[in-house]
This record gives C-alpha cells, structure tokens and sequence, in this order.
C-alpha cells in the first residue's frame, strides 16, 4: 500500500524511514548487488521518485545505509566502554559489545560486516577518502594498542582480534544451535594468547651454564 504523504517539516523523518526500509532489504539479501532503488522503495512504502528527493543515485543510498549501520555499532560499543577507564578491561568490554551487537542488531550487522557489493566504488568513496568503517577499526587499534607492550604491532593485533570477533560473530549467527562455550571464556583466551591482558609477558632469563 502507498505511503500517505508526509505533511511539511517531516521530510527528515520520511528519510529516516528509507533508510530503516533500506537497511532491512541489505541486510535480507546480504548481497547490495540485489539491492535497487525501487526494492527499497516498496519497503519504505512510497515512490522510487521519493528516494531521489533524498539520495542523488543509488550510490549514495547504499553509502548512507552504511553510515547508518556504522554509526549504530559506533555507539553501541562507545555505550558499553564509556565508564571502564582500565585499558585491559576497556578492550573486553568493547569484546563483548561487539558480540552483543551482532546479537541482537543481526540484520545491521550484517549490513556493515558481511554483506557483498559495498567496496568503496559501490558507495561512491573517493580516492583519498576513508571508508565509513575506518573509525570502527582506528577504535580498536587504539583499544589494542593502550593495552600492548613495547615492539608490538597494534594494527596486527588488532587484526586478529577482529577476525576471531567477526569469525565468532558470524558462526553464532548461522550456527546457533551449537554448544557454545561461554563467550566470555573465549574472549579471555583470545586476549591472553594476544597477551592484551594488560600483564606484561613472562620473560625467562636464559639458564646459566653450570
């Protein structure tokens, strides 16, 4: 059914309707290859015209869905770690934030994370320009790194982490009915063999020739 018009000084909230329609038909397809204009249209139940008042062309539709979706998990992890001012427990709390996230925002998650056809062509980025996402990843470098040791890599750390979160993420999402361990548990071993436990590694002095 078509969408009644929106009376003057609600255009803001009819855009926030396409881009709740929009994030919801990404995240169904997971693929924004699949997603059109007119499809996002029929979800937010007014005319392909009414997107265009908007979003110039569909790049720039897709680019603001996942500005959306970015600045939903942003804030969500920023919730979650504002009062914890110990970097170690700072960088688990943001661990199971980003857990929590996929958890109960799926479709969002999935939307920033998971879906194909959302490289920085198909949002439009510039050369030079950084991705919506570079943020969401700067944050965990800096959460990384406060907890690191001298000679580590932040980034490659970081790394890491992300691909265990996003690996256990993702499986928990297609796999739920597996007996998980707690996640907590798995968080903690993955930031001890990371040694981003904010306990400086062991070192063993060499033993001394008798």
């Amino acid at each position: 059914m078509a969408r009644s018009r929106n009376r003057k000084g609600q255009g803001h909230q009819l855009r926030e309707e396409i881009l709740t329609a929009g994030l919801e038909v990404l995240a169904a397809t997971s693929d924004a290859r699949q997603v059109t204009i007119r499809a996002v249209a029929v979800a937010a139940g007014v005319s392909p015209p009414a997107i265009y008042l908007y979003f110039p062309d569909r790049a720039a539709l897709l680019r603001a869905l996942v500005d959306r979706g970015f600045g939903l998990f942003d804030t969500h992890l920023t919730r979650a770690t504002e009062n914890v001012e110990e970097p170690a427990g700072r960088l688990r709390r943001l661990c199971l934030a980003y857990l929590d996230f996929a958890h109960t925002h799926p479709g969002v998650y999935r939307v920033v994370f998971s879906a194909a056809g959302l490289g920085p062509a198909e949002l439009g980025v510039a050369d030079g320009e950084e991705h919506p996402g570079r943020a969401s990843l700067t944050a965990l470098v800096a959460a990384v790194a406060a907890c690191g040791h001298p000679g580590d890599d932040p980034f490659g750390k970081a790394v890491q982490l992300w691909c265990m979160l996003h690996g256990l993420a993702d499986l928990k999402l297609t796999k739920p009915e597996l007996d998980w361990p707690p996640i907590d548990r798995l968080i903690d071993q993955t930031l001890t063999d990371l040694q981003l436990t904010g306990t400086p590694p062991t070192v063993h002095s060499p033993r001394r020739a008798e």
